[in-house]
């Protein structure tokens, strides 16, 4: 049998899984092993180095900002820590869920005076997926505070009945007519309205937070220290496939039909791990998406690149 994920440091208390359910967020302390992080923060420093293909793409490095999203089919390190750190075990005991299945990963990584903030937004009007048994494990590789780009949440709007309109934060992303939808609430603007949390962070802790639950993050205002952070994606037994023309196009094939369980060998199966499937044991090396479709979207890409 493969390798199943680690454990954390610590398990999750009844308190936190009680806060994730009924405000959308919560902030795990000490929870992400030490090696865990040395080794990301190592493989995130040699991404923004050398960034393959799609990381350049999604990534304005001109303006301090690095971003991308499946590098675990595309780098060893990520593919070993979305299979076996214990993000999987974290997502699966709050959403208490019998099967997770990892949707995909997302790096952020803003430098020292990156003025680019990541404006209010829901996760879930991006992504094909319908449900509600889906989150996000937000870890940060340096110490986060407000000035840094810490997150911002509006407790307990992932209960809100609105899908909001998607906002623009990397280029290429969405596309398609969302007319349809209804734009987000100003919060800036009524901030006062609204029970809006946040934390400074240590490495090993993680943010968890619902699909649905609006949040956002200013500009890394510090001169001097940086925000490298990795967001996995997870989903559990109620989520099925549900494409949108104005939803994250993604440049793999999902391999899916409309009401599919989410599954297959974009989104594997990490909890509980099937007898005989060594996906996990072994980086088969780059997984880059047909040479066709990767150029169509590079290309685009470069022509959206602003100046």
């Amino acid at each position: 049998m493969a390798r199943p994920p680690d454990e954390p440091v610590r398990d999750l208390t009844e308190a936190e899984i009680a806060r994730y359910r009924e405000d959308g967020v919560v902030c795990l302390r000490t929870i992400l092993p030490p090696d865990w992080v040395d080794r990301m923060a190592q493989a995130i420093d040699a991404t923004v180095a050398d960034p393959p293909p799609i990381v350049a793409a999604f990534s304005r490095q001109h303006e301090g900002f690095t971003g991308g999203i499946f590098l675990w089919k595309q780098e060893a390190a990520y593919h070993d820590f979305l299979y076996h750190a214990p993000t999987a075990r974290i997502a699966a005991r709050a959403m208490g869920a019998t099967r997770v299945n990892a949707f995909f990963d997302h790096l952020f990584v803003k430098e020292p005076g990156c003025f680019l903030p990541t404006p209010w937004h829901q996760d879930l009007p991006y992504w094909p997926l319908k449900g509600t048994q889906i989150c996000t494990v937000w870890a940060p590789f340096d110490p986060v505070s407000q000035e840094t780009s810490g997150l911002e949440f509006v407790a307990g709007s992932h209960k809100w009945p609105q899908d909001f309109k998607p906002q623009a934060i990397t280029k290429g992303a969405i596309d398609g007519d969302i007319s349809g939808l209804e734009d987000p609430p100003d919060i800036e603007a009524e901030r006062d309205r609204h029970d809006i949390r946040s934390w400074d962070m240590e490495p090993g802790d993680v943010l968890l937070f619902h699909g649905r639950i609006l949040h956002g993050a200013g500009a890394n205002a510090s001169l001097a220290h940086r925000r490298r952070a990795l967001a996995t994606r997870w989903s559990g037994d109620d989520i099925t496939w549900d494409p949108r023309p104005w939803k994250l196009q993604l440049l793999w094939d999902a391999g899916l039909a409309p009401g599919d369980p989410l599954g297959g060998p974009l989104f594997p199966q990490i909890l509980p791990v099937r007898p005989g499937d060594d996906d996990g044991d072994r980086f088969p090396g780059p997984d880059l998406p047909p040479q066709d479709r990767l150029r169509a979207f590079l290309t685009r890409q470069a022509r959206a690149r602003p100046g």
